[in-house]
């Protein structure tokens, strides 16, 4: 079974160190007032991703650490975000989340031993623990929870899906649309601009590498009188001279060796290397000479490479650092030019994009009202039952639609929750009449509904507030049958929620001249019984107080 393993607190505000192992049922949590469960209700809920200061850890320490072990099978939507993280389960199928706060700022989360972000493992949380409490109660009070609770019931999220896809679209295009409107009242300015620039880059008709190319010939140009010198100089060395330069005394030293080798051989080699020599400098010799010829001193085409470097230089000043980013820049200019130019057929092709997708949103829209209708109909008739079980038999529940003109992220439903527990009254909004017990109630009804929440494990956290005697045995009741589907955390001050606990998890607070400490541990079947004996009339030194106490251990034991 999916579920909350264990939890393990460690100087966490007044708990020193606390490892807490869960049924996979019902887990109830008491204590008296200021023993610390809402510090363990804290420390779960920083596990889990909840805000975290340094004033949490514990005086004298410099930092607090909480782990929680969850045992999550192959729950699809958990597995499927641990791979978008790339993050393994334990072999087990567990998964451990470590969160380290520290007053020097070295703040930790871990999953598996890998390290993560706040909002992943808020993201992830979801899927692990639905968590509520008196404030979620007031949540009931809010008009904007009301559409995610009916749409929890829809039996498909195909058409919801399908509308916020659309709508997400129509809204990206409204914002386009918007842009270029905006935009149009700079086109003229802008066009010039664009204009000017396009013309000025596409005039100078730029090729690839030329800058270099150029750079190259200027530096031929400029010294062509040397370079004509050292050519001239180079052949007459190598062809002329007294004995006919390097070539004709290269020559006589072929001919002489040749003399020696018709006697010994032991020369050939050398020979036959001085041969090669003198064929490829006579060679190299002949291209020396076809150079020499060629050259030539243009002093106009000197004045055209620097007009044209002056150019380049001057278009890179204005467009890019080089020959390739200022190509870039025309490219893009004329793509901007275009799409300025064609901007009135672009805004009239948006806008009847957006009708025909707005059109398209009204029907999604319509369909999706009968569904919540349908949907809030189960709904109303599911808690009017649940209600009923918790001892408002004649509480009128009602969901109310109201149609808005526009287009929302959600539709067009504004949806009201109406209540009342009365007969004889009409229903209300739940904010102008529902009490605090009332609302525990519908909170607890509403949760009991199949289908609300997906997490395998619930907290609830007091939610017994306002409410006793029998409407309390009715609320055990209802969260004993919870907790035959999914595992529960209960935080209650009622022992006849208390005493259908699968384990009974005891907060107390102990206090020396030094120091004050809140101690969790597991409280056995005799210290049970005790505690419910407390519960029930303050004080547990009495023979028919304990006595109660196990008769009501004995009927929930029956009902399980």
């Amino acid at each position: 079974m999916q579920m909350l393993r264990s939890l393990v607190i460690s100087n966490f505000a007044l708990i020193e160190y606390a490892c807490i192992e869960f049924s996979e049922q019902l887990n109830i949590i008491t204590g008296e007032t200021g023993a610390g469960k809402s510090i363990f209700m804290e420390a779960l809920g920083v596990a889990l991703g909840e805000r975290a200061s340094a004033d949490l850890i514990r005086s004298g320490c410099d930092a607090l650490r909480v782990e929680a072990v969850f045992d999550i099978g192959q729950q699809a939507p958990i597995c499927s975000l641990l791979q978008e993280m790339a993050i393994d389960l334990e072999e087990d199928g567990s998964l451990l989340i470590t969160r380290r706060i520290s007053r020097h700022g070295k703040n930790t989360i871990q999953l598996n031993g890998f390290q993560i972000p706040l909002a992943q493992l808020r993201q992830l949380s979801e899927y692990l623990l639905d968590m509520h409490g008196q404030h979620e109660n007031q949540a009931l009070l809010r008009q904007n929870t009301y559409l995610p609770l009916i749409d929890s019931l829809l039996p498909s999220q195909d058409v919801l899906q399908q509308y916020q896809k659309n709508y997400q679209q129509w809204h990206q295009l409204g914002q386009e649309l918007s842009d270029l409107l905006q935009q149009s009242r700079d086109r003229e300015q802008r066009l010039d601009i664009l204009k000017w620039q396009t013309q000025e880059i596409g005039a100078a008709q730029l090729l690839a590498n030329e800058d270099e190319a150029l750079d190259e010939e200027m530096l031929k140009v400029a010294n062509v009188e040397k370079i004509v010198n050292s050519s001239q100089k180079a052949y007459s060395i190598m062809q002329d001279g007294e004995k006919g330069g390097v070539l004709g005394l290269l020559s006589e030293v072929r001919r002489e060796l040749e003399t020696v080798t018709r006697y010994d051989r032991q020369l050939a080699s050398c020979h036959q290397g001085i041969t090669e020599v003198f064929f490829l400098l006579e060679e190299h010799c002949h291209e020396l000479r076809s150079y020499c010829e060629d050259v030539e001193f243009d002093p106009s085409r000197l004045a055209e490479i620097q007009d044209r470097l002056d150019l380049i230089h001057k278009l890179k000043r204005k467009y890019g650092n080089s020959i390739e980013e200022i190509q870039e820049f025309y490219a893009n200019a004329l793509r901007e030019l275009e799409s300025l130019a064609n901007q009135d057929e672009r805004i009239a092709a948006l806008q009847e994009k957006s009708e025909e997708l707005a059109k398209e949103l009204s029907l999604l829209a319509s369909k999706l009202h009968l569904q919540r209708e349908k949907a809030s109909q189960g709904l109303v008739a599911g808690i009017k039952r649940h209600l009923a079980d918790l001892g408002l038999p004649h509480a009128l529940f009602e969901v109310n639609f109201e149609n808005k003109a526009t287009l929302g992220p959600q539709g067009t439903d504004d949806v009201s929750l109406l209540f009342t527990a009365n007969p004889g009254e009409a229903a209300k909004p739940l904010h102008k009449i529902a009490s605090g017990g009332e609302l525990s109630r519908i909170a607890l009804a509403i949760k009991s509904m199949a289908g609300v929440t997906d997490a395998p494990c619930m907290v609830f956290d007091e939610i017994d507030t306002g409410i006793g005697g029998k409407t309390a045995q009715m609320v055990s009741d209802k969260i004993l049958n919870l907790s035959r589907n999914k595992q529960i955390l209960c935080i209650t001050h009622l022992p006849q929620i208390a005493s259908a606990a699968d384990r009974h998890i005891y907060i107390e607070k102990q206090q020396s001249a030094t120091q004050t400490l809140s101690i969790i541990r597991i409280l056995s079947a005799e210290e049970q019984v005790v505690e419910l004996a407390r519960m029930s009339s303050g004080h547990a030194d009495t023979s028919s107080v304990l006595q109660h106490a196990r008769q009501m251990l004995a009927s929930a034991a029956a009902k399980k």
